[in-house]
């Protein structure tokens, strides 16, 4: 990425500067992107993250109607039956005092997935999951923009997993490292019972 935004950095300024003519008496001869001036530079990487986003978006809705960015509860049974080390299951719920979760799952609140980004695996099916269904797959697609195989399971928690009758786990009181927010240092609330 870098190489190219380079390249296209000095075609961009060749263009600019030189035009279709050889460089006047008083033009610099610009042989490195070092010699660029910064806000030239600024300009043409934001015009670039412009267009990797307008790519990615129109990748995204070009594969809508084959990819529709959701996985039901029985299919994510199936995979941590078959192979759980395939798969990473973020839970992006607000717990409320409901400590039950799908087994193997990361709990990160949804509003703190953006701070937690660089721990998400690259090399695995990401399934996430709310109470709904609806967050999660806000959060699905905003991780498949960014480049992430990443699904939503459909019905979320209460219409989808909990609605099937899955096994559950349980998140520690704390110090749980399966835990990436402030989940810990909130005030424990009452055991909720499946």
């Amino acid at each position: 990425m870098k190489k190219t935004l380079a390249l296209i950095l000095i075609f961009i300024v060749g263009v600019l500067v030189y035009g279709c003519s050889a460089p006047a008496a008083n033009q610099t001869e610009i042989t490195s992107v070092d010699q660029v001036p910064a806000k030239v530079k600024m300009q043409i990487q934001e015009e670039a993250k412009k267009t990797a986003v307008r790519e990615k978006i129109n990748e995204y809705y070009a594969a809508l109607p084959q990819v529709n960015n959701r996985i039901d509860p029985k299919d994510v049974l199936a995979k941590i039956e078959q192979d759980p080390n395939s798969i990473f299951i973020l839970d992006i719920r607000d717990l409320k005092g409901d400590r039950n979760k799908v087994p193997g799952a990361v709990h990160c609140f949804w509003h703190e997935v953006g701070k937690n980004i660089d721990k998400l695996p690259k090399d695995k099916m990401i399934i996430t999951h709310c109470w709904t269904g609806q967050a999660g797959m806000q959060v699905a697609v905003t991780l498949r923009l960014l480049g992430y195989d990443a699904w939503g399971m459909n019905g979320g928690w209460n219409n989808g997993w909990m609605k099937e009758g899955y096994k559950t786990e349980k998140y520690q009181e704390s110090g749980d490292p399966f835990v990436w927010d402030d989940l810990n240092s909130k005030a424990n609330a009452p055991e909720t019972n499946n």
